[in-house]
């Protein structure tokens, strides 16, 4: 016998065709060669032995997710050659001080803290290396009392900077100012 796919017709009964009919669902259970074609058979088709290593398939790339140490789901991908990017890390906050992971291992964090002239200004999440760039600006509306706001990339650390806060006559800010930093370094 072979698989025969006018089993049932339109116009039979299925009741009067239950014998072919059960030997077709055995030929295509066990991947008979007469059933064609044989890939569509879940448990005995012949599988296709497809390298998982990018490096193997010309012009290939991978996706891939894990968690890391938080549970929280990570995205990554691997090209032909072995280069891996990040594409995701951790949750981010978005709130008055957050931060997200930007692609390629990046981190862009931003937040508030009342600061005056010189003070030591420490990271909400360390950074692993120097920061990139670190932007201050002024909190409030008042245009009487500019201040200008300055994060030299001598003073950047990997968990802090040091603050230069001007007034707008050119003396330095000693009182305390509300003030939003984003900075932007390696995750």
């Amino acid at each position: 016998m072979t698989y025969d796919p006018n089993v049932p017709a339109a116009t039979q009964r299925i009741s009067d065709t239950q014998a072919p009919i059960q030997q077709n669902f055995e030929f295509i259970l066990t991947g008979q060669e007469s059933f064609l074609p044989q890939s569509i058979n879940l448990n005995n088709r012949t599988q296709l032995v497809i390298d998982d290593d990018p490096d193997a398939l010309a012009n290939a790339y991978r996706i891939y997710c894990k968690e890391d140490s938080d549970d929280n789901p990570e995205m990554f991908g691997r090209n032909e050659d072995g280069d891996i990017v990040q594409f995701t890390k951790g949750a981010p906050t978005l709130a008055n001080n957050g931060h997200t992971f930007l692609i390629g291992g990046l981190r862009f964090q931003w937040f508030q803290i009342l600061a005056k002239n010189l003070q030591i200004i420490t990271f909400p999440i360390e950074f692993s290396a120097i920061p990139f760039v670190v932007i201050g600006a002024e909190s409030t509306d008042n245009n009487t009392d500019f201040d200008f706001v300055k994060a030299p990339f001598a003073q950047y650390k990997v968990d802090e900077f040091q603050l230069r806060l001007t007034r707008a006559d050119g003396d330095n800010q000693n009182n305390n100012k509300l003030l939003t930093f984003m900075a932007v370094g390696l995750a």
